[in-house]
């Protein structure tokens, strides 16, 4: 195999391919690609097994895990204020649709964020649904309630529908 690795790098995110061990790594951590179409059979079936109700909790908690876990991963790199700068290009370049931190008050603890084109809000396309997303909010509750050392929830004002 001629380079074993290929290697892409958007803004200050790095995207590593390598070949020969079958590893997808992004800023150094091993990573995932999925089609649309997948994440979707994933949210059905989810939904069937569950119910549509605790399907919604299950969806809330999974994204504030996950959202506490990036906080974890980033914040001992930057500085708090860095790394929600960062935030747009990394959760952009990932494929997570623009992100726009559009209020942030360390003393207030309180932050705004503003979602377009998200991957949940494409997959309820797909779903044809028109309703709010609970993953991402609760993704971001849980990035903020890691990085301010402080329980955080989240409420939806405005869906991109």
């Amino acid at each position: 195999m001629k380079n074993p690795k290929v290697s892409v790098k958007v803004d200050t995110n790095e995207f590593i391919w390598d070949k020969n061990e079958g590893l997808f790594t992004f800023d150094g951590a091993p990573a995932l690609l999925f089609w649309d179409s997948a994440i979707e059979l994933f949210f059905k079936t989810i939904e069937e097994v569950s119910g549509s109700d605790v399907s919604i909790t299950v969806f809330e908690a999974t994204g504030f895990r996950m959202g506490h876990l990036v906080s974890n991963y980033y914040q001992d790199r930057f500085d708090i204020l860095e790394v929600i700068e960062q935030y747009k290009d990394i959760y952009r370049n990932a494929g997570w649709g623009n992100v726009e931190i559009v209020y942030f008050s360390l003393e207030e603890k309180k932050v705004i964020i503003r979602l377009k084109n998200s991957w949940e809000h494409r997959i309820f396309q797909l779903m044809d649904r028109e309703q709010s997303g609970v993953l991402l909010p609760s993704h971001w509750a849980g990035v903020f309630s890691g990085l301010l050392k402080e329980n955080m929830w989240y409420k939806t004002k405005k869906i991109q529908v």
